[in-house]
């Protein structure tokens, strides 16, 4: 067992190293593990752009904050609440808006965009503060 989930994260952790506006177009094939939460959404992950050895951990967020549903809402978040798989909160709206990302709220129900959004708030945390995961507080 041990072995299986070590062999796991060493399949994860040497993943692609494409940049992300390559990704989808050398598209490497995933090996998702059995211990994953939400592996409906690993190749989405990889598609928009998520690093293979990032996707355990937002495959952690996505159950954490969703438990792996796209069309979860939380109005008790300030700034409108939080929105979509990562929960992402409404306050990046704006800023998610003029990157392009989305055109308005809703558009974080979408699988994709909402995986899209949360890279870009991973990047932007990654590159600000050297800690991608800290708006969800994992930092």
């Amino acid at each position: 067992m041990i072995r299986k989930a070590l062999l796991a994260v060493a399949v994860i952790v040497a993943g692609a190293t494409a940049p992300a506006s390559a990704v989808q177009a050398q598209q490497p094939s995933i090996h998702i593990p059995g211990w994953a939460l939400c592996p409906q959404w690993w190749s989405t992950a990889r598609q928009v752009g998520w690093h293979t050895r990032e996707i355990w951990m937002l495959d952690f967020v996505m159950w954490r904050e969703s438990r792996c549903k796209p069309h979860v809402h939380n109005p008790d978040d300030p700034m409108s609440g939080s929105y979509g798989l990562t929960q992402v909160n409404g306050g990046w709206s704006r800023w998610l808006r003029e990157r392009g990302v989305l055109n308005k709220r809703a558009d974080l129900y979408n699988p994709r965009v909402n995986l899209l959004a949360a890279l870009h708030i991973y990047n932007y945390a990654q590159d600000r503060y050297g800690k991608g995961w800290n708006p969800w507080n994992l930092g």
